[in-house]
């Protein structure tokens, strides 16, 4: 059972690393941090108070750039699907541990 966990991850992993989704997600990243001024606000407002007149408006700036949009769209999409996956994996475990702890 184990070994068939450990096969299912190294075939998640590969897909995981050529899906279109996951790439573009890295491309986003790169065109993000490339743009200066964006990643500065970035970082700025991480380190402002949020109930600022400042952070307002930073943020709501840095949301108006569509890169940064569509790149938290699909993190978001990959934290839930990420989720899931833990919870499967958590359950085939649990089941892996049952058989060898019952000998099966």
């Amino acid at each position: 059972m184990n070994e068939e966990i450990i096969n299912k991850l190294d075939e998640i992993t590969e897909i995981i690393e050529n899906d279109k989704e996951n790439l573009k997600l890295s491309n986003l990243k790169k065109r993000i941090e490339q743009n200066k001024e964006l990643y500065n606000q970035i970082i700025k407002v991480k380190e402002i108070d949020n109930y600022s007149s400042e952070y307002i408006s930073l943020k709501e700036k840095i949301l108006k750039n569509k890169d940064y949009k569509s790149y938290k769209e699909i993190e978001n999409d990959l934290y839930f699907i990420t989720k899931q996956m833990t919870k499967i994996l958590n359950t085939l475990k649990e089941k892996s541990d049952f058989c060898e702890n019952n000998k099966w």
